[in-house]
């Protein structure tokens, strides 16, 4: 499994054009005032997908007198996905891709990628956990708290 790191690199160089703005100076906390990702390695492959996608429809716009969609941040924003585009007008579908990658993500495990459920909570810090990886969270909390 790649770490954050790796798979940023690897989408700067998959996707040109939309991270051509930020190049490989990702912020990891979102709460810092920079353009950033927060997310989990479970969902590294929509993200990838959903970049790609953006990058496609980038390519197809270039050389034509279509605006070229850059990455603004990409991050988890309560239960689900949150990626922000630096876009002036609407454009389908660059919507019907992010909404897509929205709706998966409430329903994919942040750390494998697996079918999974919004954890509410103190013990999963409100995440997006398969039952496996939920579990694993309970039990590191009632040993730390031992």
């Amino acid at each position: 499994m790649k770490n954050l790191q790796e798979f940023k690199s690897e989408m700067v160089k998959l996707c040109p054009i939309l991270f051509q703005k930020i190049g490989t100076k990702w912020c990891i906390h979102s709460t810092e005032n920079t353009y950033g990702v927060n997310i989990g390695p479970g969902w590294f492959g929509l993200i990838r997908e959903l970049c790609l996608g953006i990058e496609k429809l980038n390519q197809e716009n270039t050389g034509k007198d279509e605006e070229l969609f850059k990455a603004s941040f990409i991050r988890r924003v309560r239960f689900s996905l949150r990626f922000s585009i630096n876009s002036s007008s609407p454009h389908f579908k660059l919507d019907d891709l992010i909404t897509t990658a929205t709706e998966k993500s409430k329903t994919t495990c942040e750390i494998c990628g697996s079918e999974a459920l919004y954890r509410n909570g103190f013990v999963s810090n409100r995440k997006i956990l398969c039952d496996s990886h939920y579990e694993e969270v309970l039990k590191q909390c009632k040993e730390s708290n031992q």
